[in-house]
């Protein structure tokens, strides 16, 4: 196994996203390996599931050392939702891969845009499910058809035939999370095509909102019901500005993601960190906070005070 890749993942997992400089090594042998790494590869890697043989996903991350990060990140989370419990006025987020988090509160947990080859691993261990869109990179069909016929609980989308399917703006309450959607251009031939999550969390009686825009190109169509996002999750190069957005939302933590996505060829939306560094510091000059979570990234956060 090489040894580079395993002393980058150790780099990530015991540094903040916030060291940029302590990671500088960590995201060139990442990105190097990620490069590598061809988009057939990673769908035949990915369409086996859980059903794949540890011996063979051994055998492949020898081969593709990109994919030992991957089943590292996933591991980490695995074992950090297990023993992580948050306080109530806290949440905690994991960034799993590409736009999806998972997101803990004292009292709820679940997920936005999981996409990952062990998804049925957490299905327990989740609420519900928020889908933006009917793209393979922001979900996993198999997971979502399980999660609906065996854990039956709320799968909002609007595309998936189960409950929670909305084609139309609306506010939900699931427990103690409300949950405004919102529907979005994509692009121009995909209009409508994503719905954007403005989800809001009670903490110890404070409201803590998130903002997730899935692969909205358009920030005019967003119409907050929060004027302040504590956090905002944005694709940065899927048509809109992250500045533009920002005006809009104001959020008060910008999280980059939907870089390094292995669907897509690496000349073409398979994004580099460049992109997150370089948003990072565009936001710093435009007075806003960035970051750049990497994959398996813990981030625990808090209310405002009253």
């Amino acid at each position: 196994m090489d040894a580079k890749i395993g002393n980058a993942i150790e780099t990530v997992f015991s540094t903040s996203m916030e060291d940029l400089d302590a990671r500088r090594t960590a995201r060139e042998i990442i990105e190097a390996a990620n490069w590598r790494c061809t988009p057939e590869t990673y769908k035949a890697f990915y369409s086996q599931g859980s059903s794949l043989a540890a011996a063979e996903a051994a055998r492949i991350m020898e081969q593709e050392p990109i994919l030992r990060f991957y089943e590292a990140a996933f591991d980490k989370i695995l074992r950090e939702m297990k023993t992580v419990r948050p306080g109530p006025d806290s949440v905690v987020l994991w960034h799993v891969y590409n736009m999806g988090y998972i997101v803990k509160t004292a009292d709820s947990c679940f997920a936005i845009d999981l996409h990952h080859r062990r998804s049925r691993e957490l299905a327990d261990q989740l609420d519900f499910l928020l889908v933006t869109h009917n793209h393979g990179d922001h979900h996993t069909l198999d997971f979502l058809n399980h999660y609906r016929d065996t854990v039956a609980r709320p799968i909002i989308s609007n595309f998936h035939p189960a409950p929670g399917y909305t084609a139309e703006d609306t506010t939900l309450t699931i427990g103690p999370v409300t949950i405004h959607t919102r529907r979005t251009h994509h692009n121009q031939k995909l209009p409508y095509f994503v719905l954007t999550f403005e989800v809001e969390l009670s903490l110890n009686g404070r409201k803590f909102v998130l903002y997730h825009s899935g692969d909205s190109c358009d920030p005019k169509q967003f119409r907050p019901h929060n004027p302040r996002p504590d956090v905002y999750i944005v694709h940065p190069r899927v048509g809109l500005k992250v500045s533009e957005a920002q005006a809009v939302l104001h959020p008060k933590l910008t999280l980059i993601s939907h870089l390094h996505e292995m669907h897509h060829k690496n000349d073409q939306w398979r994004w580099p960190f460049s992109v997150g560094l370089d948003e990072i510091a565009a936001g710093k000059e435009n007075g806003y906070h960035c970051a750049m979570p990497m994959w398996g990234e813990m981030i625990r956060l808090t209310a405002d005070p009253a």
